[in-house]
């Protein structure tokens, strides 16, 4: 065989073999286990109980790094963003007290997505709205990465 050529028959051996790596490879790699909807409930407990007691210091140990929070027609929020949005709402509110109701859970590898009702209870009255958490696994800790609450109709 001079150098340069192949048989016809070469090339597509190859190429399957290389196929047939990637296939192996893909097939051993380990997928990621579904989150329990336990410990989603309990994340998105943690979540009211911080609100509630007016704790940033517990609501950013529930958030991720990279959190998102969407809230309307508003400018996306990012974690020291939400933080301090939060701590607004404290400044302004006595006593509130947030509660989820209507929980759905959909468990996804790695993570799940959870939607809500939350009703917020203060001196000024009670704030309704639709609610939607995504959560991922971090270690041994579930957090949250992204909240979005829908415009108001």
């Amino acid at each position: 065989m001079l150098l340069g050529k192949r048989k016809a028959s070469d090339g597509p051996a190859r190429s399957l073999s290389v196929a047939r790596v990637t296939e192996t490879q893909a097939s051993t790699q380990p997928q990621p286990a579904l989150i329990p909807t336990a410990s989603v409930e309990a994340t998105l407990k943690g979540y009211s109980e911080a609100y509630s007691a007016e704790s940033i210091g517990k609501l950013a140990a529930l958030l991720a790094p990279t959190l998102i929070r969407k809230n309307g027609n508003h400018t996306p929020e990012d974690r020291s963003e939400a933080l301090a949005t939060y701590a607004g709402q404290f400044h302004q509110l006595s006593h509130p007290a947030y509660q989820l109701s209507d929980v759905k859970v959909t468990p996804q590898a790695g993570g799940a997505l959870a939607t809500a009702n939350y009703t917020i209870t203060s001196q000024n009255g009670a704030v309704h709205s639709a609610i939607t958490f995504h959560l991922v696994s971090e270690g041994s800790q579930l957090k949250i990465v992204e909240i979005t609450i829908p415009p108001a109709p």
